[in-house]
């Protein structure tokens, strides 16, 4: 089922392109006051070719603006609204910021905290827009199908041993060996289902190095031909032999959608180092020559296939991160992603080299900014920006007691376990307090998820949360406490209209 949006009166006049400087300022107007002086506001609001109805309007801007930036996920009864604010002026101030210039392009900028999570929100809540009986589904604990599937298609089979994988933690294998994985049946099976419930996305990572499982070609072949959205995440080790060793599946990666590159050095016996091979084997170069291929080849045959890089930041590669960005444009790839990893050895850098690797990351924003990467996307980790922009207090990501990220974007493991996260169907994460259940002979993916319907999950029983999965559940959080009190997702300010 389906439903147009109403499209919103605009509030803006026609669209100017900001200076950097100006969003950076303007974010940190909205994001370190705690209300706005309205001749402050007016002034930004130029900037942005913003307009307004009158100077009550200006006013109640002025009080609301901060509290969403400030604030993005908290729910309405949560937020420090004064008193005098009625649901129709809130209403009202949220459907203004909808068509804002000035919200749109500051909290989708990298000079926002939050902005991979605002960007994330675009998608989420204009699925819960078009679909209102997704939400209904949610509230009325009805079966239903997650728009996004992860899946982990190897058990923990790979050629590296990197340092910060949950597969192999402390080069330790951390998997079941003796336990049976998902056969390629079973997989198509897992796809053929999902689509028909209203999955969207496929996600191939985890478990170990997808591309050494012989017939991911079949998984993924049949993924693609279901009509999914194909994700991939690999080491790109395979890649320079891949055509003529199993040219079907080198065939179904041109065929995927999103393809990323686990690449986290640009010097040699560094990252030969990280993935624990011999420096003489020279595993870098091998990983450069085959995105190389697979680039040229997408090019030549005219593919819609996004290919990137990700790179983790660590003790040693905090000082190749410019590099890293230097190496991404001369391969002439679609994007790059600089993050942290989510057991804490990003976190344990030295002041000195968090000094090092944020002066990197402003100047890479900077060259980013002005045109020197091209089309090329960079996006940073929302916990970088901060820092970044110099600043001391980030937006508040709400974390609320209950966990249901799985509602939106579930995982399943290479044995069949169906879990609410990626993150714990990793085996160093795994408990069975966040299982919905097992894929069997007897029992289905169809069948887990109309069994697990009415399974509720508790925060407290993940030592970690991951930014992605941190960002659904505070977004399912506002989103249903709002509902309660009449604002539909449709209603939600941080639903963007276009510029």
């Amino acid at each position: 089922m389906s439903t147009e949006i109403e499209k919103p009166q605009d509030n803006n006049m026609e669209y100017i392109q900001p200076t950097t400087d100006q969003i950076l300022n303007t974010s940190t107007l909205l994001c370190q006051e705690d209300q706005i002086d309205p001749s402050i506001l007016e002034q930004s609001l130029k900037t942005f070719g913003d307009n307004y109805e009158d100077i009550e309007e200006l006013a109640l801007l002025g009080h609301v603006i901060p509290l969403v930036a400030q604030n993005p996920t908290t729910p309405v009864k949560d937020l420090e609204l004064s008193p005098n604010i009625t649901k129709e002026e809130l209403l009202k101030a949220y459907k203004w910021i909808q068509s804002s210039n000035m919200l749109k392009t500051v909290m989708t900028s990298h000079y926002y905290p939050d902005y991979m999570m605002i960007r994330y929100a675009q998608t989420f809540l204009g699925d819960l827009a078009k679909d209102p009986q997704y939400l209904k589904d949610v509230i009325e604990h009805k079966p239903l199908t997650p728009k996004r599937l992860e899946v982990h298609v190897t058990n923990g089979t790979c050629n590296y041993r990197c340092s910060m994988c949950l597969w192999h933690v402390d080069n330790q294998a951390k998997y079941e060996g003796d336990k049976e994985i998902l056969s390629t049946e079973d997989w198509n099976k897992v796809f053929k289902q999902a689509a028909e419930g209203g999955t969207e996305v496929a996600i191939f990572s985890g478990g170990g190095e997808p591309l050494l499982r012989s017939d991911l070609g079949d998984v993924i072949e049949y993924a693609n031909k279901a009509g999914l959205y194909t994700m991939i995440y690999t080491n790109g080790s395979r890649l320079e032999k891949l055509s003529k060793e199993n040219s079907k599946l080198y065939r179904s990666l041109l065929n995927a959608d999103w393809l990323r590159v686990s690449l986290h050095s640009t010097d040699e016996d560094t990252y030969a180092d990280l993935v624990h091979l011999p420096r003489e084997k020279k595993p870098l170069s091998r990983v450069v020559r085959g995105m190389k291929r697979l680039i040229d080849d997408r090019d030549r045959l005219g593919k819609p296939l996004k290919i990137g890089i990700g790179f983790v930041v660590q003790h040693q590669n905090f000082d190749q991160v410019s590099e890293i960005a230097k190496l991404a444009k001369e391969l002439g790839v679609d994007l790059l992603n600089i993050r942290e990893d989510c057991i804490d050895i990003t976190q344990n850098l030295s002041l000195e080299e968090k000094e090092v690797l944020y002066e990197q990351l402003r100047e890479i924003r900077k060259d980013l900014d002005n045109g020197v990467y091209g089309d090329m996307k960079i996006d940073f980790a929302d916990t970088m920006i901060t820092k970044m922009n110099g600043w001391e207090k980030s937006p508040k990501v709400e974390t609320p007691n209950e966990c249901k990220v799985h509602l939106y974007r579930s995982a399943i493991d290479p044995y069949g376990r169906v879990a609410v996260c990626d993150l714990v169907s990793e085996p160093y994460f795994a408990t069975e307090d966040l299982t919905l259940g097992y894929i069997s002979k007897e029992k289905d993916y169809a069948k887990v998820l109309k069994n697990s319907a009415n399974k509720q999950f508790k925060t407290e029983n993940c030592s970690k949360c991951m930014p992605g999965q941190q960002a659904i559940n505070a977004l399912w959080y506002k989103v249903l406490e709002d509902n309660k009190v009449g604002i539909t997702p449709e209603n939600q300010p941080l639903l963007f209209r276009e510029l």
